[in-house]
């Protein structure tokens, strides 16, 4: 029988090592599997014509407790959500090409793949920060992606049936028919089509938590991150150029519709992720012990000069961050509910 594996990133291996149980499930050893990292049981089996497909999951959700698969706003303004532009102009004004913010990307990639380089930094604050001005720019991207293009310019740039093209050379063609905004439009449409907002979000934190070198967590750099980090790197330029092009553009009334409803969704939300579950979860990821006592470093830590210099694996408290963060969040929402 034939076992097709498909990892977290929907990457199909065709593998043929399994165990069948009697009640019916399939284990897969995850030490037979050398091209998927961090994998720990299957998700869902499907049976079609003497093929079993699994989908395999992940051994950790590094942001525990928050939800995977939902895309949403998390760390723009108000503004910011009614203008996304304001994001772009605001992160390239002290660039003149989209280079300098690309290599603060891999700068986060360098880390994952280059053990403690994170000292070499004054304090991991300034990585963390990096993050999230890179995070800040996605989630704009991913506002001006339902906005643009617009019905016009979308007739202008569709590729026609016969022109469509798969595994060719990324080169344009010399005649020039595209022009930069066109182009702009067109690979931000393609880039988030194949990546969620979400799934960016937690594939960049992931690459940062593990440059932070955790040692409360088995967590391990995995392959596919590789490719993440292109798309990130493409996104990038896409954005230099649709906000270096943009510049003084005024937005439609069905511009503003669109942008109001995500405002709306996002007061709605009232916590600053979704989350996968409630307050009575608190200690499904973590031990109370384990808690207190990373509330305690965290309160050294504010007291504490040049705290990084002397200690190891900022890591873990980011890590224990999200507990802290759904401790807050699940308690407001609680609060209000009584």
């Amino acid at each position: 029988m034939l076992v097709v594996l498909i990892s977290p990133k929907l990457t199909i291996i065709q593998h043929s090592i399994y165990e069948r149980y009697s009640d019916g499930t399939i284990q897969v050893n995850s030490s037979e599997i050398p091209l998927i990292i961090g994998v720990k049981q299957a998700l869902l089996v499907r049976y079609m014509n003497d093929v079993v497909f699994i989908w395999l999951q992940q051994i950790h959700k590094i942001m525990h407790h928050v939800d995977y698969e939902s895309s949403y706003i998390a760390l723009l303004k108000e503004e910011e959500i009614l203008n996304p532009y304001i994001v772009l102009k605001e992160t390239f004004k002290e660039f003149s090409s989209p280079i300098d913010l690309q290599d603060e990307l891999f700068e986060i990639f360098t880390l994952a793949i280059r053990r403690n380089y994170w000292i070499t930094y004054e304090s991991p604050l300034i990585l963390y920060n990096k993050y999230r001005q890179l995070i800040r720019l996605f989630e704009a991207g991913w506002l001006i992606q339902k906005i643009r293009p617009d019905f016009n310019l979308s007739e202008k740039f569709i590729i026609p049936y016969n022109k469509i093209q798969f595994n060719k050379s990324n080169k344009h063609d010399d005649n020039n028919n595209y022009d930069s905004i066109r182009i702009g439009y067109q690979s931000l449409v393609s880039i988030y089509s194949s990546e969620t907002l979400s799934s960016l979000r937690i594939d960049l934190y992931n690459i940062l938590f593990e440059g932070l070198t955790p040692s409360y967590v088995n967590h391990s750099f995995e392959v596919y991150m590789v490719d993440v980090i292109e798309h990130m790197n493409a996104l990038i330029s896409t954005l230099y150029i649709i906000g270096h092009n943009e510049r003084g553009n005024i937005l439609s009334f069905q511009d503003m519709y669109v942008l109001n409803k995500e405002l709306d969704e996002f007061k709605s939300r009232d916590t600053l992720f979704d989350y996968d579950g409630d307050i009575y979860y608190i200690f499904r990821n973590s031990k109370k012990e384990d808690l207190l006592n990373a509330i305690e470093i965290s309160k050294g830590i504010l007291n504490t000069s040049n705290f990084w210099k002397l200690n190891g694996n900022p890591a873990n408290i980011l890590y224990y961050y999200h507990d802290f963060l759904f401790i807050l969040d699940s308690y407001w929402l609680y609060f209000r509910s009584i």
